[in-house]
């Protein structure tokens, strides 16, 4: 149940260049998308309280309670979807921070507030880019985060399958040796150890950490 006065993340997203995809490739794509929620939901079951909406074939927006983990959980469904497709596809991501009004617990997508706002008036105003963050009541930290989001995009943007893999682990907080598990046949750690590294989770890890520590200090609903 949504509650009245409390920090919520709405984030809103769509498939990069989808009208190029062949209606069997759409049909998958879809497929890949649901499992993907599954897939997020199992992992953070406290932050993502209702299934990914899908809606127009390529769009999609999620709910994230757990206002903390909002960057995290939009690189965990858009790395799922760049392995699941093989780096085919990839998703243009806008993270909302603010309150909600309400949400229907079947269709995330109808919800209304101003984090639903601000994640949708974000992804069109993205251009280059494939991922922004704003806040409802706090513009003026979004100049501070800015920097770090094109980072992290950046560095997204480009990894390679493999390198996808190795950073999708980490962030479900598997060990290397479980991360290996991922391919199949499974790779050695020191391989696990090597895409981490080429990958830049050094500074991905970094990026990620200052944002969820400052996340939650820029709203105070008292």
């Amino acid at each position: 149940m949504i509650q009245e006065n409390t920090v919520y993340a709405v984030i809103t997203g769509d498939i990069v260049a989808s009208s190029r995809l062949s209606d069997a490739d759409r049909r998958r794509l879809y497929d890949v998308m649901k499992r993907g929620s599954a897939e997020l939901r199992q992992t953070y079951p406290q932050a993502v309280p209702f299934e990914v909406d899908i809606f127009r074939g390529d769009s999609w927006q999620l709910l994230v309670s757990d206002v903390r983990q909002t960057l995290r959980i939009a690189l965990f469904y858009r790395l799922f979807i760049k392995i699941q497709t093989q780096n085919a596809s990839d998703s243009r991501e806008s993270l909302g921070v603010g309150k909600v009004l309400f949400v229907p617990e079947t269709r995330v997508s109808e919800g209304a507030g101003p984090a639903y706002q601000i994640s949708g008036k974000g992804l069109d105003s993205l251009k280059q880019a494939r991922m922004c963050l704003r806040f409802e009541d706090n513009p003026d930290f979004d100049s501070c985060v800015d920097l770090l989001i094109m980072v992290v995009d950046s560095l997204v943007t480009d990894l390679t399958e493999r390198q996808s893999l190795a950073v999708f682990g980490v962030l479900r907080d598997w060990l290397q040796k479980d991360i290996v598990t991922l391919w199949d046949p499974p790779v050695s750690q020191q391989a696990v150890s090597d895409h981490l590294k080429s990958a830049r989770w050094d500074l991905l890890k970094k990026s990620i950490g200052y944002i969820e520590d400052n996340m939650l200090q820029v709203h105070e609903y008292e």
